[in-house]
């Protein structure tokens, strides 16, 4: 397979990308038309990158990270960011690793620390939600982990992200209890939890397994937070979720970018979980 040539560098100055990126939230929830925005939908040249694959209709999940993170730095940068916002859509995020890094000890820049245990925010967690709250008509939480503990983090998270004069709040919670059992394995059913049609919703996880298969055309994979310095995955995605947030179908949309992340070699794609031919890791 051919790769993708990326002219765009990585984001170097990371505070004044995250400037830019609220700068851009803040002109289109006001109502102010974007000078520089297109249309990026349009712009991706889809042509035979969106051909039948088969491939693709099992689970994914992104292979290189750094290669997906160029591709959308080029395509959605914060000037594409929309002017005009429909909020009809529903972002569910996972919580450990994707938001959050729970630790058992002490850490420096942990958030909360308790009884040996520290919590620590993902960078730009703040900026990121305050942005989807404005996005999407409601921002959730779907864990595998215990009811007590994710409600008791997402209370925290809640009072993280306000400022005064807003309104900024992620509405439900969903753990452990709220997942299926399939053929043994936990799955988080975006059906079963929000009722809704699934052209009106996404999954943010580091796991993509966790999603029905059915539902993986739902998933945006994101790297999972190990505390690394200069990790900038939550401002980098703002303009690609604010831009599913507009779309006629999640699903679809999902789909098509899918077919060309696959073409240029930034997912893999296996028919299960406990395909070992895809060197996926088995869970449960």
């Amino acid at each position: 397979m051919e790769t993708i040539a990326v002219d765009c560098p990585p984001v170097v100055d990371v505070a004044e990308a995250a400037g830019d990126i609220k700068k851009s939230v803040d002109k289109s929830v006001n109502g102010n038309t974007l000078d520089t925005h297109v249309d990026a939908s349009k712009a991706i040249p889809y042509g035979v990158d969106v051909t039948a694959d088969p491939a693709l209709t099992g689970y994914y999940k992104v292979s290189d990270f750094e290669k997906l993170k160029e591709w959308m730095v080029r395509w959605f940068p914060s000037s594409t960011i929309p002017a005009t916002i429909e909020r009809s859509k529903i972002l569910v995020l996972d919580l450990d690793d994707t938001l959050i890094s729970y630790r058992i000890g002490a850490s420096r820049d942990a958030y909360w620390h308790r009884e040996g245990r520290s919590i620590s925010f993902r960078p730009f967690l703040k900026l990121f939600l305050q942005a989807m709250c404005q996005y999407y008509a409601a921002v959730d939480i779907f864990t595998s982990s215990r009811a007590p503990y994710a409600e008791y983090v997402t209370r925290e998270i809640n009072e993280f992200i306000q400022e005064e004069g807003e309104n900024y709040k992620i509405r439900r919670v969903f753990s452990r209890d709220d997942c299926i059992i399939d053929n043994g394995e936990r799955r988080k059913d975006l059906i079963q939890t929000h009722g809704m049609p699934l052209s009106s919703i996404v999954l943010v996880d580091d796991d993509p397994y966790y999603s029905v298969l059915s539902q993986n055309n739902n998933v945006l994979h994101l790297p999972g937070w190990e505390k690394v310095n200069g990790d900038t995955w939550l401002i980098d995605s703002i303009p690609f979720l604010a831009h599913l947030s507009q779309c006629e179908s999640i699903e679809r949309e999902i789909e098509m970018f899918k077919k060309i992340w696959n073409k240029h070699e930034f997912v893999k794609t296996a028919t299960s979980t406990m395909d070992n031919s895809a060197n996926f890791p088995m869970y449960y």
